[in-house]
């Protein structure tokens, strides 16, 4: 396909997304370009709530960027739902005060 010219280039962002795919919700930035295997476990720890949870990698994609944001790798895993329970328990009482 570029045999006789150069293939394009693009700009990767220096962090990678972590993204509940069950959920459809963002789990954490991680520092660095980081695409780990299948089935690697990433331990979560929120220190607000004191909550300890894993992360299970089922997938490795490469988010297309735009013009004011760089291309992105991005973690798709499923998370415990004992991770997530604690985050919604905290927004409900920040909801109420």
């Amino acid at each position: 396909m570029y045999e006789k010219r150069q293939a394009p280039t693009f700009s990767l962002n220096d962090q990678t997304l972590v993204f509940d795919v069950d959920r459809q919700r963002q789990v954490a930035y991680l520092d660095g370009r980081l695409p780990l295997p299948l089935a690697a476990t990433i331990e979560l720890y929120d220190e607000a709530t004191n909550s300890h949870g894993t992360a299970t990698v089922i997938g490795v994609r490469l988010l297309n960027g735009t013009a004011d944001v760089l291309n992105q790798l991005c973690l798709d895993v499923t998370v415990d739902d004992r991770w997530w329970a604690r985050f919604d328990e905290r927004a409900a009482r920040e909801a109420q005060d």
